[in-house]
């Protein structure tokens, strides 16, 4: 069981002690949602359709806060990483070759816009 000095004050009930320490960090809407989702007697807590209604969900001026990393489930850290990692390098086009005759073949790349019409040369 936690034993901090705010598991202690909610435990016990104390929540205006603990809104009080708190009230820099959220709002006074935030912390009635967060309080009234937590209460220990399962009878006073929040419904969820009452969370859903709320009025800290529905204010359009609250933004949501992504949580620091060290706090995500392993899935959504995979997941992160799988967009951050680097697109894939396209294949290299195959070079043209042009037979020299023998066993001897020239390869290169042309620049843009450049072609070679290799069907008429006398090889």
């Amino acid at each position: 069981a936690q034993q901090d000095a705010d598991w202690l004050l909610f435990q016990q009930g104390n929540y205006t002690t603990l809104f009080q320490q708190k009230t820099n960090l959220c709002s006074h809407t935030g912390l009635d949602f967060i309080f009234r989702l937590l209460q220990l007697e399962p009878s006073r807590r929040m419904s969820i359709q009452d969370a859903l209604g709320h009025a800290w969900l529905a204010d359009p001026k609250i933004c949501p806060v992504i949580a620091p990393k060290v706090l995500w489930p392993e899935s959504l850290l995979k997941a992160a990483k799988a967009k951050e990692a680097p697109a894939p390098k396209p294949k290299e086009k195959e070079q043209p070759s042009v037979n020299m005759g023998g066993t001897q073949r020239a390869t290169g790349t042309l620049s843009p816009g450049v072609s070679a019409d290799v069907s008429s040369a006398k090889l």
